[in-house]
């Protein structure tokens, strides 16, 4: 979701037609680009939606409300949105037989409609929760169900915190995030906090050139994240440059020695 002037990313999860396309569809006019970080035959399809409150009362400050995804103890992709809030936010997402965790997947804004891709674990009985703390109506658009390594939500950065610096990251400078796997892949939320100004993330594997593409747009004292998958390079951690400077977290969900990845490629860009 975007609004007028603004550039906003998301990371997301699509199946492509038999000729290798994907194809994306606009609202209303604007520029669209594609960075693609990973090629592979885990399944998927068109995105189905599971939830959308917006047929009756919205999800209420502090409460959560479940959704079933069809498959248990397995990994689901999709986006979650958020719209209608009465309040600034965010939203929690998580196996609904495990405790809320202190992870967020999405940011957002009253009144505003704002939306993140995301990787989750589903419980036993094939359900994952979400939790908003705000009254909010929510959506779960669902895009994969697959046999991923996944887990609850670990928070492996916060540079807020005093044992990450307590600091923020400097605008044009690059932190290194140790993910535990090498030569691998990892999914995750990567989320921007009391940014000083307008900019991006790039986030690639240590030790490679740093791309020109981004995963994460973000506006001056606002709060953003996005679903990322990134490589890792050899000794197993995953680099965020900052365009501006900004606290940045990073919360892993899943980490896979078989899912193939690569530093992001743009392959569209309607900018010329």
């Amino acid at each position: 979701n975007y609004a007028a002037g603004q550039t906003v990313a998301n990371g997301t999860t699509i199946h492509t037609g038999a000729d290798g396309r994907i194809c994306i569809y606009t609202s209303s006019t604007t520029h669209i680009l594609w960075d693609q970080v990973s090629d592979s035959d885990l399944p998927s399809h068109s995105p189905v939606r599971h939830l959308d409150t917006r047929a009756g009362a919205p999800v209420a400050a502090g409460t959560f409300v479940a959704v079933q995804t069809g498959v248990a103890n397995a990994t689901v992709l999709g986006t979650v949105t958020a719209t209608r809030a009465a309040d600034s936010g965010h939203v929690r997402l998580y196996p609904c037989d495990q405790g809320v965790p202190p992870t967020s997947v999405l940011n957002y804004t009253a009144g505003a409609s704002t939306a993140a891709g995301a990787a989750v674990r589903t419980d036993a009985g094939g359900f994952i929760c979400l939790y908003s703390s705000a009254t909010a109506h929510l959506l779960w658009d669902q895009a994969s169900e697959n046999s991923l390594p996944s887990h609850q939500a670990t928070r492996i950065l916060d540079t807020r915190r005093a044992s990450d610096g307590a600091r923020r990251i400097p605008a044009g400078t690059t932190i290194g995030i140790d993910t535990g796997l090498a030569a691998g892949t990892v999914l995750g939320t990567l989320t921007a906090v009391g940014a000083s100004g307008p900019g991006h993330l790039r986030v690639f594997p240590c030790g490679q050139p740093m791309p020109n593409s981004s995963a994460l747009s973000i506006q001056a004292g606002q709060n953003r994240a996005t679903g990322v998958a990134s490589r890792t390079s050899a000794d197993g951690r995953i680099c965020v440059y900052a365009a501006a400077t900004t606290y940045i977290v990073w919360d892993q969900v899943a980490e896979s020695a078989q899912l193939p990845s690569h530093s992001p490629t743009r392959l569209l860009d309607t900018r010329g």
